[in-house]
């Protein structure tokens, strides 16, 4: 394995990759909505997600019935093998992230937080005592929510402050705002690239479960692509990549026809990333040589999503 695989693979078993991806999402949905993101999220976003991927991978090493087989997952061995030090790591991310929060973050971010501080727990225990319930399908819901739930609340609240905050009555005002924006082209773009991230979530976690599948079996860890099979998980895989990449499409048209003839030409280059985005799932799941080796599938898909703050950056020109 290179140097440049061994630096990578180290990123991603730290969930790093998983992080600068949240980043690379979450910056497309604040400019899609038309605010700017304050300079705290850039640190507490990161964080979370650090504290929440790494909590994971933890209780699953913890939850693993055959410790023998775990040094055959690269991924579950680093947690088991610095399970202490990852251990105290999330721990103190996690607080940073909250003490961050409440000092320079408005309190509706900490309750927000808090919300989903306590679905992540209801997601373990639900994994431990009710195994049925597909682990991907969760992580998929969290990881989405989490990073287009704050930039919705800033641009709703900014909705509010600037047309509703005189209005006395809170339940009226949220109707309004509500209609208000569900009028608003940033309402069709945002949901569409809501469904885009989504499917492409659910897909790289899909992939990710395809390429253990058999190390999965061996240590009892029931994944997705197991109650599947390893047939059924690829074709789905392909089903999905097919939907992103017409929704990608579909965004790219919506950003087109609602632009000036001057930027045209450069949201067109958006669908780039966005079919990269689905492409690469594909690529690893054909098992094409260069993908495959050094590991490269546990980090090609996730650094794929931090591509997406081209989006972001060719909306801004």
């Amino acid at each position: 394995m290179s140097i440049v695989d061994r630096i990578f693979n180290h990123l991603s078993n730290l969930s790093i990759d998983v992080c600068f991806g949240a980043l690379g999402v979450g910056y497309c949905v604040w400019v899609i909505l038309g605010i700017d993101p304050p300079f705290y999220w850039w640190i507490i976003l990161p964080l979370s997600v650090f504290t929440i991927y790494n909590a994971d991978h933890i209780w699953d090493v913890y939850n693993i019935q055959n410790l023998e087989s775990i040094s055959k997952n690269p991924r579950r061995h680093f947690h088991y093998r610095y399970r202490l030090i990852l251990t105290f790591s999330t721990i103190l991310s996690g607080i940073v992230s909250i003490i961050l929060t409440l000092i320079y973050a408005p309190i509706q971010w900490f309750y927000i937080g808090l919300g989903l501080g306590i679905f992540c727990c209801i997601h373990f225990v639900l994994i431990k005592f009710i195994p049925r319930i597909p682990k991907e399908i969760i992580v998929a819901t969290i990881y989405t929510m989490g990073v287009f739930i704050i930039p919705s609340f800033e641009k709703f609240y900014s909705i509010y402050l600037q047309n509703y905050s005189t209005n006395p009555n809170l339940f009226n005002s949220s109707i309004q705002i509500l209609q208000e924006f569900t009028h608003s082209p940033h309402a069709y773009i945002t949901l569409v690239f809501l469904a885009i991230i989504i499917t492409a979530v659910v897909i790289n976690l899909l992939v990710n479960a395809y390429m253990d599948y058999n190390q999965d079996i061996l240590e009892n860890f029931l994944s997705l692509a197991n109650r599947l099979g390893i047939d059924r998980t690829k074709i789905w895989i392909q089903r999905l990549s097919a939907i992103g990449m017409l929704l990608s499409i579909f965004l790219v048209y919506l950003l087109i026809s609602q632009s000036n003839s001057g930027s045209k030409f450069l949201r067109s280059l958006i669908i780039f990333p966005l079919l990269g985005v689905f492409a690469i799932p594909n690529m690893i799941a054909a098992n094409l040589n260069f993908i495959v080796q050094g590991n490269r599938y546990r980090y090609l898909g996730e650094w794929s999503f931090a591509g997406l703050s081209i989006i972001g950056v060719l909306l801004n020109l």
